[in-house]
């Protein structure tokens, strides 16, 4: 006789949509705080949960949690994420255009998964990833993982920049991220056409300034260094830490001027140069803020955005373009071309300095500490060690850092003066050269005065 069985309890299974997550906090906002004061800051704060709350409404967002200024929002798909994130930091660049004393810097992070809904919210690795991927994003960025990135690209009326795999806190495994640029997002290229080269960054002291040249690139044509001595990371922290603050100039009495770049829209050409006659000056959209002097004629700007800003001079003389250039740089090529997978770099100077140091294509000398305004940094000078192997088109260059649409790449002649500081949430890295090596005398003199006046403010 064969014996009935009563059949278990059987799991019930439940689909789970696959939900878009985003974070989005204010960089900065505690410092702008103790600058401007609570009342102030208050009504900052209300006007960045305006434009946030309105860009949730409009692509049907649901506002899950909001402290200070963080907000944690979940959408029934990762294009609408997406939308929302772009439109975020599309509005806080429109409302630092109109009205350059208060600067929304909006960091976004989006992952999408499935996950449990409580009644306190969802719950699941898809939101801890989002809330890590924010922790990630500068000033004005959307940071997407690249589950969001497989699952929306050619859905999205978007771009998609790597920026290199990531250990975010509390996860097992590295993951890729991406930087989202819209339709129309203006990115700071080089003026298209012709290769430029600019220079590395100078050393302030009483020596003046001493300049080396870098080339920068879009995808188009355009002295050696001592023998590099390996320094730890202990080390360079122990040097960082050691450093005293240096006394810089101040800007004059009547205050700096604004120097108003018109935006590049639609990724067409750059407009033209903007001149900068002998005075005081600032510009509106990079940011920390930067205030200096300028006393020789023929400076001209060329751009201003959150992350990059650049001073051209032509040598009167000579007809050559020299170059003072600042950035916020994250992003690295992992090797020497064009096309090289890329990887996102810790946010301090000697993460900057020890990729340097490390890439096999370039010969690096011992790094030296310097001090702008009381922050510390490291400089360096670079040059190839190798011509490039294998690569696919420009093959006499070494390409080192990305930035948007923007390559920077070493010619096979050309020394480099690199000093990155510490000032922050991500370092600043600040270079000058020259077009022409020798015309190294003529830079300085144009250059040294700008880099003495030099001030930051977060």
């Amino acid at each position: 006789m064969t014996e009935s069985r009563t059949p278990g309890p059987r799991r019930e299974r439940h689909g789970s949509p696959t939900r878009g997550f985003l974070f989005a906090d204010l960089r900065g906002y505690t410092a702008y705080v103790e600058r401007h004061g609570a009342h102030e800051a208050a009504r900052m704060l209300d006007r960045y949960r305006g434009l946030v709350r309105q860009a949730v409404a409009e692509f049907s967002g649901a506002e899950i949690r909001t402290e200070g200024d963080s907000f944690y929002v979940v959408f029934d798909g990762a294009s609408a994420a997406i939308e929302c994130g772009l439109a975020i930091t599309n509005a806080a660049g429109a409302a630092a255009r109109d009205d350059p004393t208060t600067v929304f810097e909006v960091g976004i992070g989006i992952h999408a998964g499935e996950t449990v809904e409580t009644a306190e919210g969802y719950v699941g690795t898809a939101v801890n990833t989002a809330a890590r991927i924010c922790a990630q994003a500068g000033p004005n960025q959307v940071l997407v993982s690249g589950t969001v990135r497989a699952l929306t690209a050619g859905v999205v009326d978007a771009a998609f920049a790597p920026v290199g795999r990531r250990r975010l806190k509390g996860l097992a495994e590295a993951i890729e991220l991406y930087r989202v640029i819209g339709t129309g997002t203006s990115a700071p290229v080089a003026r298209r056409g012709r290769a430029l080269a600019i220079g590395a960054a100078a050393i302030l002291g009483a020596a003046g300034v001493v300049v080396a040249a870098v080339l920068w690139a879009v995808d188009q044509e355009g002295d050696s260094a001592t023998e590099s001595s390996p320094v730890s990371p202990s080390a360079i922290g122990a040097i960082l830490d050691s450093q005293p603050p240096s006394e810089s100039g101040a800007p004059s009495a009547e205050g700096p001027q604004q120097i108003i770049v018109p935006a590049r829209t639609d990724f067409g050409p750059l407009p033209q140069p903007v001149p900068v006659p002998p005075g005081s000056y600032a510009f509106p959209h990079f940011r920390p803020s930067v205030t200096f002097e300028v006393s020789a004629p023929g400076w001209q700007a060329t751009t201003d955005d959150t992350d990059t800003f650049e001073l051209i001079w032509v040598d009167p003389d000579r007809s050559l373009e020299h170059y003072m250039h600042a950035a916020h740089i994250q992003v690295a090529f992992n090797g020497p071309c064009s096309d090289s997978e890329t990887r996102l770099l810790d946010r301090s100077a000697h993460a900057v300095i020890e990729w340097l140091q490390s890439h096999p294509y370039i010969q690096a000398a011992p790094p030296v500490p310097v001090s702008v305004n009381g922050y510390p940094g490291l400089s360096m000078d670079i040059q190839q060690a190798k011509a490039p192997e294998g690569c696919p088109s420009f093959a006499d260059r070494v390409y080192l850092f990305r930035l948007d649409q923007v390559s920077w790449w070493l010619g096979p002649d050309e020394r480099v003066r690199v000093i990155v500081l510490d000032i922050g949430e991500t370092p600043l890295t600040f270079m000058i050269g020259s077009s022409d090596p020798s015309s190294f005398e003529a830079v300085q003199a144009a250059a040294d005065d700008i880099l003495a006046s030099i001030q930051i403010t977060p």
